[in-house]
């Protein structure tokens, strides 16, 4: 089922795609898991999509917001359609927001739904450290080439 996942999102626009065992979330934080979500959870897929990275050297933050917006909607259409295609197919599916809403907030740590940087690094293969823009803590952002 992971490869008719992955085929088919890769076809609807997505870059990468991962999978991870809903077990395999014990250490991340309470109510931020994905038994905490859905009790019933197998397994959490998780969706990247590039963006142009000249996006951020613009002069203009308005060009950056409107990225990013347009991000958040494709994102979210994307894990939409994942969900339905999921569901089609026999199983059962909570798209998570691409952003927010924020369960919890704080100076230093905001988390979503499920903390993006533990979804990244518990779902994907190969290394290379980034700092989590959600959490800001530094993480490895495992490459989801598979």
């Amino acid at each position: 089922m992971q490869e008719k996942i992955r085929d088919y999102t890769l076809k609807k626009g997505a870059d990468l795609v991962g999978f991870s065992d809903a077990e395999d979330w014990a250490d991340a934080p309470q109510g931020f898991r994905p038994k905490d979500i859905m009790p019933t959870a197998k397994g959490v897929i998780v969706l990247a999509k590039s963006m142009a990275v000249g996006t951020v050297y613009s002069n203009h933050q308005a060009i950056y917001t409107a990225q990013h917006g347009n991000m958040v909607h494709i994102m979210d259409t994307l894990a939409n359609d994942a969900a339905v295609f999921l569901e089609k197919s026999g199983g059962t599916a909570i798209p998570i927001p691409s952003e927010g809403p924020y369960l919890h907030w704080e100076e230093d740590q905001k988390y979503g739904m499920l903390c993006r940087s533990n979804a990244v690094t518990r779902s994907a293969r190969g290394h290379s450290m980034v700092k989590c823009w959600e959490c800001r803590a530094a993480c490895h952002f495992p490459r989801l080439d598979s």
